[in-house]
């Protein structure tokens, strides 16, 4: 059972930041004019905090921060000193920070986990809401052992119109997404732009680590030193991405703990891509991956016993300085190829 403390403290908290003397206009070209309260810093002592689903949502706190005294990080046996646990039965959400109002939402040294099986929505679900961030924080699953970790979530961090996400040192575990741009939610043909994900570990998800959906174009985003690493759970693959212009992926681990973990189809597809893809490591027993646009592969290592390297499916990709061992091929040209 969980020591709970009561639920209610986020929300009270953040309500007592809604004063007269913090209420501001703000206005965005993108993402609409709205009045919202200057918000500040909610601070979560040690514990287990019990949330429900559907329920915990901002509109209008401007650069609200939850703090607690440490997440979980890169520990699968034990919690976090501050954890937020969403338990019980949704397809909805457990986290939502919605519109221009709510930018700046910020999560720090804590945990956010769901709880059984029961859940299929999207953990933290960001609606046209830029700025969103969060620092030294594990988001995912709450079980602590084999029989009480789930990949119900359809994803843990869900996007609509995203900028300036930058995480640090941060974790993702359990879902069918780890990451999901859903730009075919958006009121507008913007996608997202602006993001670095180099701070993150991500591992245990059954379609993929980080997704996008391709409705509209994501522009400047970085995965530098980004960790893929399936431990216990195969996914199809680490990355599925459509559309991104300015794609920046560099020094980057794609590899599971174990043979039987990696991807069932390969490490990564990005179609329609534009960018590079330079010093990343590809472990074993899957594709590299399948690539189209325009972009330049250069200095990677890929290690495949089984598998091939990368497959070229069209546009204009330069690859060169790649080493490949033990690979079937290094490169497959195929005219047209079903995604």
């Amino acid at each position: 059972s969980l020591a709970i403390s009561t639920s209610d403290l986020p929300v009270l908290a953040a309500n007592s930041f809604k004063t007269s003397d913090r209420l501001i206009a703000v206005s965005d070209p993108v993402f609409g004019d709205t009045n919202c309260y200057v918000a500040g810093t909610i601070e979560f002592p040690d514990g287990l905090y019990a949330a429900s689903f559907d329920q915990l949502a901002f509109t209008e706190l401007f650069g609200l921060t939850f703090r607690g005294k440490g997440g979980r990080l890169g520990s699968d046996y034990q919690r976090g000193a501050t954890e937020l646990v969403f338990s019980g039965t949704s397809s909805g959400y457990g986290l939502r920070v919605k519109g221009n109002g709510a930018r700046s939402f910020n999560i720090e040294d804590m945990s956010v986990t769901y709880s059984g099986n029961g859940f299929t929505g999207t953990l933290i679900d960001v609606w046209n809401a830029p700025g969103f961030n969060h620092k030294n924080t594990y988001f995912g699953t709450d079980g602590v052992t084999a029989g009480t970790s789930y990949t119900t979530a359809s994803a843990l961090v869900q996007f609509t119109n995203a900028e300036y996400y930058q995480p640090q040192h941060s974790w993702m575990s359990g879902g069918t997404y780890g990451i999901y741009f859903y730009t075919a939610r958006s009121t507008t043909s913007f996608g997202a732009t602006n993001m670095n994900l180099s701070g993150l570990t991500l591992y245990n998800f059954t379609e993929a680590h980080v997704a996008t959906d391709g409705t509209y174009a994501i522009s400047c985003l970085s995965m530098n030193g980004t960790t893929f690493s399936p431990i216990s759970v195969q996914p199809k693959r680490a990355l599925r991405l459509r559309n991104v212009q300015g794609l920046d992926i560099s020094g980057a681990k794609f590899n599971g703990a174990a043979v039987a973990y990696q991807p069932s189809i390969e490490w990564m597809n990005c179609t329609n891509c534009d960018g590079r893809i330079t010093s990343a490591l590809f472990g074993d027993r899957s594709h590299a991956g399948t690539l189209s646009g325009n972009l330049s592969v250069e200095g990677n290592y890929i290690y495949n016993t089984t598998g091939d390297g990368f497959r070229l499916m069209g546009g204009v990709v330069t690859a060169r300085s790649n080493y490949f061992f033990d690979a079937n091929k290094g490169y497959s040209v195929f005219p047209t190829l079903s995604v």
